[in-house]
């Protein structure tokens, strides 16, 4: 279901996080500049924003309710979306 214009709540929530969150904004448009010569850029990038906020994800602790919780919040967000709407502001830049 869309949520502002976004896929879904958890694609919304993301894009406004790493929005807000000044490190890892900085991270992801300075590898968008750098993935725009590969041949699947948005691609490459969702791939990278994912890995990126999974290494976050409480250090993988044991498994239980929270990290449940986590996982398939996760596993709801469209990374490609994402990647796109940065792939985008890296090239009108």
């Amino acid at each position: 279901m869309e949520y502002q214009g976004w896929k879904n709540y958890q694609t919304w929530w993301m894009h406004n996080w790493i929005q807000r969150s000044q490190g890892m904004y900085y991270l992801i448009m300075a590898e968008a500049d750098e993935v725009l010569e590969e041949k699947y850029p948005v691609m490459e990038l969702a791939n990278y924003i994912r890995e990126l906020v999974e290494d976050l994800q409480v250090e993988k602790v044991s498994p239980g309710m929270f990290t449940e919780i986590i996982t398939n919040f996760l596993n709801e967000v469209d990374w490609y979306e994402i990647a796109e709407d940065h792939i985008k502001e890296a090239i009108e830049g």
